[in-house]
């Protein structure tokens, strides 16, 4: 059976927009808060403040 690997990786990115997209930006926001942190710790506290929307 031949699979069209693009349209394989249409379907993967639907399911990780669509089924998995909370985790996805859950994953995305944990990740810009660390580094909001990180940068908060040399920069003015209120700029990490633009990621928690």
């Amino acid at each position: 059976m031949y699979i069209n690997k693009h349209k394989l990786w249409e379907l993967s990115l639907a399911h990780l927009f669509g089924f998995n997209f909370k985790k996805y930006t859950q994953l995305v926001t944990k990740h810009l808060l660390l580094e909001a942190e990180i940068h908060t710790i040399i920069n003015i506290r209120g700029k990490s403040f633009k990621f928690s929307h």
